[in-house]
């Protein structure tokens, strides 16, 4: 379980660093047209009037669900099970917004790897949760 736990931690941490990132317009369009597909190549991503206080939003949450999941890693095993069923909850439910976004055609095919993270830390969660 800890182990679960720490690597989701640490990946939610190195995600702030991206969302940081993403506060540049540059960088947000490298990052989710250019390298990773996740938007149609044709048009440059560029933030909304309301995009960074939305990104604030994301960075905070995903700096506290890292710190919450490297933390609970040495909890009692009672109490970090919680904190599993949380992430389970979080990435089923990522999951299911990459469903809708395959199908939308607003998003580029860079989506499909959303799925391979979200049921892939969703199910390890699972097991963990089970052990």
């Amino acid at each position: 379980m800890s182990t679960y736990m720490t690597f989701i931690g640490v990946m939610n941490s190195l995600g702030v660093l991206l969302l940081l990132g993403a506060l540049s317009e540059p960088f947000a369009d490298s990052l989710v047209r250019r390298w990773t597909g996740f938007l149609p190549p044709d048009v440059p991503y560029t933030h909304s009037p309301y995009g960074r206080l939305w990104l604030w939003w994301a960075i905070i949450g995903t700096g506290f669900f890292g710190a919450l999941n490297i933390i609970a890693a040495s909890w009692p095993e009672e109490y970090a099970r919680v904190i599993v069923y949380g992430d389970i909850y979080a990435y089923f439910a990522f999951e299911a917004l990459a469903i809708a976004g395959t199908f939308s055609p607003r998003y580029g095919k860079g989506v499909l790897v959303a799925h391979f993270l979200w049921i892939g830390q969703g199910g390890w969660g699972v097991f963990v949760a089970l052990s």
